[in-house]
C-alpha cells in the first residue's frame, strides 16, 4: 500500500514536470533588406540565423520580434522627414524560410517597422509567416495568436506605440485585451515594443520614455498592469540594447532583449551588438520556474554567434542589480536565475 501511495505521488510529480514548458526568445530580427538596396542583403543570399539555429530549435516555443515586412514588392515606403534617423526594412519572401529553418514559432509585429510597406506589405508578412506554421501578433487586424502545446492553449499578444499596431500607451485598451486573451487562453504571453533607444537606454526605469519626440510608454508600468490583467510573461524590445529582467507576482519580465540578428542596416556598436537569447520554464499556471540567459554577439555586419565568455549574462546581471529596486530574481552562476519566492522555499 505505502509502495502504491509513493507511486501515485511519483506520478502526479512527473505529470507536472511533462506539463511544463519552456519559451526561448530574443529580441530584434531583421536578417536582411531589399531596400534601399539589394546591396544591404548578405552576400550569396546566406542565412544569418545559421549559427544560432541549434539553440533556437532547443525549446518548445522560439519567439523573436521581426523588425521590417516580408515583403517582394514595390510597395509604399513610409515618409520620413529624416531618412538619416528613419529606416525601412523589407525582407524578401524567400528569406521567411530562414525564420522557420530556425525553429521560430512565433514573431511580433507590433514595432516601428512593420508598417514600412504599407499595409499590403503587413498583409503579406501575416500570410507568408502563416503559411510556414509561424505565427504572428500585435496588429490592429491581427492581434493575437493562439497555439497549443503540451495541451495548454498559449496566447501570444503584441503592443507598441506605433500606427496600425496594439496601443501600449492605451494601459485601460491593452488590459482589456490580455483579460479577453486569458480568457480563452491558459497561459499569456505579451510582447511590448517600448522604451528609448541606444548605448544611453540601458537602464530601465518607471517613468515614460520618448525617443525623437514619440511617446515610447513606461516599460514597468505597462509590464505591471498587464501582468495585473492576467498576462504570465512580459518580452520587451525596441530599446536596441539588453536590458535588467525581473520576475512580478511569480511572472516574468524582460524589460529589453536588444537585437539578435541584425543585418547591415543596424548600429552594432557597443552593446547594440550584444545578442542575448533568453530561456523561461513555466509551470501550468504560467509562473516562471527557472530561468537561463544565452549569451550571443553579433559580427560582422550582424551575425548572431554563442559567446563563452557570456558578456549578454553578465551584463543583464548587473543592469538586474542596479535597475530593479526589489528584484525578483535570484542569479546564480553561468546566467542562470530563479525566482526569489523559490530562492527562499530552498533555503
Amino acid at each position: 500500500m505505502y509502495k502504491y501511495f509513493l507511486l501515485i505521488l511519483f506520478s502526479l510529480f512527473f505529470d507536472n514536470a511533462q506539463g511544463q514548458i519552456n519559451i526561448r526568445m530574443v529580441g530584434d530580427c531583421m536578417i536582411g533588406t531589399s531596400y534601399p538596396s539589394t546591396k544591404c542583403l548578405p552576400p550569396t543570399d546566406s542565412n544569418i540565423l545559421v549559427y544560432a539555429t541549434e539553440y533556437l530549435k532547443n525549446a518548445d516555443i522560439t519567439f523573436g520580434n521581426l523588425e521590417g515586412c516580408i515583403y517582394d514588392e514595390e510597395g509604399v515606403v513610409k515618409k520620413c522627414n529624416d531618412p538619416s534617423k528613419c529606416y525601412a526594412f523589407k525582407i524578401p519572401n524567400r528569406y521567411s524560410l530562414y525564420f522557420q529553418s530556425a525553429g521560430f514559432d512565433v514573431l511580433n509585429l507590433a514595432n516601428n517597422h512593420s508598417g514600412d510597406f504599407g499595409p499590403d506589405a503587413r498583409l503579406n508578412t501575416v500570410n507568408t509567416l502563416s503559411s510556414l506554421q509561424i505565427g504572428s501578433c500585435g496588429l490592429l487586424d491581427h492581434k493575437w495568436y493562439v497555439v497549443t502545446v503540451k495541451n495548454k492553449k498559449l496566447g501570444f499578444i503584441g503592443f507598441s506605440p506605433n500606427s496600425g499596431t496594439l496601443d501600449i500607451n492605451d494601459i485601460p485598451a491593452a488590459q482589456y485585451l490580455v483579460k479577453q486573451l486569458d480568457s480563452i487562453c491558459d497561459i499569456v504571453i505579451v510582447s511590448l515594443h517600448t522604451g528609448a533607444e541606444g548605448g544611453k537606454a540601458l537602464h530601465v526605469k518607471d517613468r515614460y520614455e520618448f525617443f525623437y519626440g514619440e511617446n515610447r510608454g513606461n516599460p514597468v508600468k505597462v509590464a505591471h498592469s498587464l501582468i495585473d490583467a492576467g498576462a504570465d510573461m512580459i518580452i520587451g524590445h525596441g530599446p536596441h540594447v539588453p536590458r535588467a529582467i525581473d520576475c512580478y507576482k511569480g511572472k516574468f519580465i524582460a524589460y529589453s532583449l536588444g537585437n539578435f540578428a541584425t543585418f547591415n542596416r543596424f548600429s552594432l556598436k557597443g552593446y547594440s551588438k550584444y545578442a542575448p537569447m533568453i530561456d523561461i520554464l513555466i509551470d501550468n499556471d504560467g509562473n516562471m520556474v527557472k530561468g537561463e540567459i544565452l549569451s550571443f554577439l553579433q559580427y560582422g555586419e550582424g551575425i548572431p554567434i554563442y559567446d563563452d565568455n557570456n558578456l549578454v549574462a553578465k551584463l543583464i546581471g548587473k543592469l538586474t542589480k542596479e535597475d530593479i529596486k526589489k528584484p525578483g530574481l535570484k542569479f546564480q552562476t553561468n546566467g542562470t536565475f530563479i525566482p526569489v519566492l523559490k530562492a527562499k522555499k530552498i533555503k
